[in-house]
């Protein structure tokens, strides 16, 4: 039966082989001729977080030189900016074939369009999206529910149910130590609410009920619309939020944003700009001792046994929100901030990594001094 099984892969990956070279002399003697490159993309497009941000990343960057044809994977986390994208670049089905083939040999191939980091566009900062709205229509939608929209706030918290819906997503999305209770956040819209804001709190699926009723509170998914989504995060104020992949529609539109009860690497992902970072604290279990920024910055693989996960309390949201609203207003950093982003600085300098544009909360290291 073991050889058997060893000649069936031998035959299949000398096919693969095979087909593999005929692609490359194919490409290169396009080359050749034309002068022009043909490169492949299969986009990740059933990930909110990869989907938007990586497509504005690419449209947005005036250096790609060469002809790219596209695969959007399914299922589509929002058709709206599938459409929006798909009229941009267009879908073509077999290009999902070629892709995995080159990529299985070489994924730094040449002929595949390299995947663009969270913070790896220089362009990206000065372009507006690459988005088009029925802005009368959503404005109309947004009037009839009641939605100040010279005065709102969009609040999300990363939530299962998108994923138990939706089985086959890629990553580490099965994992629940991203998620957060909401309820911790009960305290933040209450307090905006009485500044006279109104929150509306999007995601097409959430598990739990209503966190509240309120005239000046709204849930999106009790009216959801694809496209209104993505026009949320266009038209409000600021974002407060957990680590969740829809912060990057946050970032297109460079908003400020509060991430609180962050799970991610520190320094790898992602490099939003004027984010105010607050993770949840971390302790590694079989040495008896919390993180700090310099521990996390030299992990590799967060997602351990090893390590307990503790969220942060209401009173430290709130406090990192109004940090935000802060610098939203007011546009500079207090003085302490200022010094905490200079010892940041020269943490992520010591280990050799890229600062990117985020901050971390003020309220947060004077409660866990340890973390600096």
């Amino acid at each position: 039966m073991f050889l058997k099984n060893l000649y069936k892969y031998l035959k299949i990956n000398i096919l693969l082989k095979f087909i593999y070279c005929f692609i490359l002399f194919f490409l290169f003697i396009y080359e050749k001729i034309t002068t022009k490159l043909v490169r492949f993309n299969m986009v990740r497009s059933e990930r909110i977080g990869h989907f938007i941000i990586e497509m504005e990343l690419y449209l947005s960057d005036p250096e790609k030189q060469s002809n790219d044809l596209f695969f959007y994977n399914k299922p589509y986390c929002n058709e709206f900016l599938y459409k929006n994208y798909s009229t941009l670049k267009k879908n073509i089905y077999f290009i999902k074939w070629l892709y995995q083939i080159i990529f299985f040999f070489d994924r730094n191939s040449r002929y595949l369009v390299p995947r663009y980091t969270h913070s790896g566009n220089k362009f990206f900062y000065k372009n507006k999206p690459y988005i088009n709205f029925s802005s009368k229509k959503l404005d109309q939608i947004l009037f009839n529910k009641g939605i100040n929209v010279e005065k709102f706030i969009c609040f999300f918290q990363r939530d299962e149910t998108y994923s138990k819906t939706n089985p086959n997503l890629l990553g580490y999305n099965r994992n629940d130590i991203r998620n957060t209770d909401p309820t911790i956040y009960i305290k933040t819209i209450n307090h905006f609410i009485n500044k006279g804001y109104t929150i509306v709190r999007t995601g097409p699926k959430i598990s739990s009920s209503k966190l509240l009723v309120d005239e000046k509170y709204f849930e999106i998914s009790e009216f959801y619309d694809s496209e209104l989504e993505i026009y949320l995060f266009k038209k409000c104020k600021f974002i407060i939020c957990s680590n969740s992949g829809a912060l990057s529609i946050g970032w297109t539109f460079k908003k400020f944003i509060a991430n609180s009860n962050s799970v991610t690497l520190i320094g790898k992902i992602p490099g939003f700009n004027n984010m105010n970072l607050m993770p949840k604290i971390v302790k590694d279990t079989t040495k008896d001792k919390f993180l700090n920024l310099d521990d996390l910055l030299r992990i590799k693989i967060l997602y351990d046994e090893k390590y307990q996960f503790f969220s942060n309390s209401e009173d430290l949201i709130l406090d990192q929100a109004l940090e935000l609203e802060n610098l939203f207003l007011n546009n500079d950093y207090s003085l302490e901030q200022k010094k905490i982003n200079n010892e940041v600085k020269k943490v992520f300098a010591k280990n050799n990594v890229l600062l990117p544009q985020y901050y971390i909360s003020e309220s947060f290291i004077n409660k866990y001094p340890h973390f600096l």
